[in-house]
């Protein structure tokens, strides 16, 4: 007989999901931010915006240095590997002002506020 902890563990296996804890998040907006993701895939683009900017700064702090910049086909690539609307996402991120374009929006980088 199964006890139900194996229960809950398979429950998560079987959709993809990974426990808050296990991503390294126990509380504050980390915890809210891991628990938008499923294998490593974002799944629910947040309302609210505090939440959505706390989503925006951990995507901006994970996949661009500061100092570096970026094509747009780096940007796309980089946030095409989370979430399948990078353009979205690129456009959040620079309304936050998180991301940084040229003019003619050649080169993109990480904005000092992020």
């Amino acid at each position: 007989m199964a006890v139900p902890d194996a229960f809950r563990r398979a429950a998560e296996e079987g959709r993809g999901r990974r426990a808050p804890q296990e991503v390294g998040a126990t509380k504050g907006p980390g915890r809210a931010v891991a628990q938008l993701f499923s294998g490593g895939r974002l799944v629910v683009m947040p309302v609210r915006r505090a939440l959505r900017r706390a989503l925006l700064k951990h995507l901006a702090e994970r996949f661009f240095e500061p100092g570096r910049r970026y094509t747009e086909t780096e940007v796309n690539t980089a946030l095409s590997q989370c979430y399948d609307d990078y353009s979205t996402l690129r456009r959040y991120l620079i309304d936050e002002r998180l991301l940084a374009r040229s003019p003619e929006g050649s080169a993109y980088w990480r904005s000092v506020t992020a």
